[in-house]
């Protein structure tokens, strides 16, 4: 297993997981397991939002947070969320050149193209990820309709 460093230049899944956003088989691992309770640290801060925000993003309540909180993990399926939340910022990331800031704005601000949801809020469902990646490629690769 190769850790990475948590610094600002790794991506938001580095951060999260602690391991290479291209290794697959450990991401799976890392979300089967339960992600720490410090990716939600690294959501909040990544995307500029509260506690309270990434909750209703990761579909969770604020009470089982806390509880999350207290035992230090995240369950499976709430990883698998995170998970999400942070490969799209990425993606969102690569798609603003670098701007970290620009693409958490990006994310959080409501779209014509997904209805008037934000990219952020559409993420809570796989079927709704995939349209907010096939955006972000639409805008990447100039194709607008």
């Amino acid at each position: 297993m190769k850790v990475i460093a948590n610094h600002s230049s790794a991506s938001f899944v580095q951060k999260i997981t602690q391991s290479s956003p291209d290794d697959t088989s450990e991401l799976i691992k890392k979300v089967l397991e339960g992600l720490p309770f410090k990716a939600i640290s690294v959501l909040e801060k990544g995307y500029g939002i509260t506690r309270r925000e990434i909750a209703e993003a990761l579909l969770v309540s604020p009470a089982l947070m806390g509880r999350r909180e207290k035992s230090g993990r995240l369950s499976p399926s709430e990883s698998d969320r995170a998970l999400r939340l942070a490969a799209t910022l990425d993606k969102s990331v690569v798609m603003m050149n670098g701007d970290r800031k620009a693409a958490a704005t990006w994310m959080r601000s409501p779209r014509d193209a997904l209805g008037g949801e934000s990219p952020l809020m559409h993420l809570q469902t796989e079927i709704g990820a995939r349209e907010v990646e096939d955006l972000i490629s639409r805008i990447q690769h100039g194709v607008f309709f």
